[in-house]
């Protein structure tokens, strides 16, 4: 997130990427450090004059980290001001029902995070929901996932990862 402080820099970097990326290149970014729509609108547009191809933001100032909710509504804003590329939107998505609920209303994507990895089945849940009868072995999932946990986590991330 410092990069929101050298803003240059990023674009650089940005630049950089996409000189020797030849797929997508896509950014996560929480909402800034203070307040300011101004300044997220114009950081995000010089990503994208670099080349950024998605974006997703998770909508809370860096001073939040978790706590307090997620400012949808910035994501809003900003799919608005960057009509070019998909905005996706990040946070607070703990349920299959919020999960649907914000795709219904983002048309650039929802991103969901720790909730995917505490319940890697709300994506099925979700779609059970759009289409009745669809169902996954819940127990095959839970081991195939603390498999992968084991396997890629670092151990002190599995107490919040479980």
């Amino acid at each position: 997130m410092a990069w929101f402080k050298t803003p240059d820099r990023a674009r650089e970097l940005v630049s950089k990427l996409r000189a020797v990326t030849r797929g997508r290149l896509s950014v996560k970014l929480r909402a800034g450090y203070e307040d300011d729509d101004e300044t997220l609108v114009s950081f995000s547009k010089g990503l994208v004059e670099e080349g950024v191809d998605a974006l997703t933001l998770h909508g809370r100032l860096v001073k939040q980290k978790f706590k307090g909710r997620a400012n949808w509504e910035k994501v809003s804003m900003l799919a608005q001001a960057l009509p070019s590329i998909p905005v996706a939107g990040n946070g607070d998505i703990n349920s299959a029902q919020e999960l649907l609920h914000r795709s219904s209303g983002t048309p650039g994507g929802v991103m969901v995070g720790r909730a995917a990895v505490r319940s890697p089945w709300i994506f099925d849940q979700a779609a059970a929901r759009l289409a009745p009868g669809s169902q996954i072995d819940l127990e095959e999932t839970v081991c195939l996932f603390i498999a992968l946990l084991a396997r890629y986590q670092p151990v002190e991330f599995h107490p919040t990862r479980l």
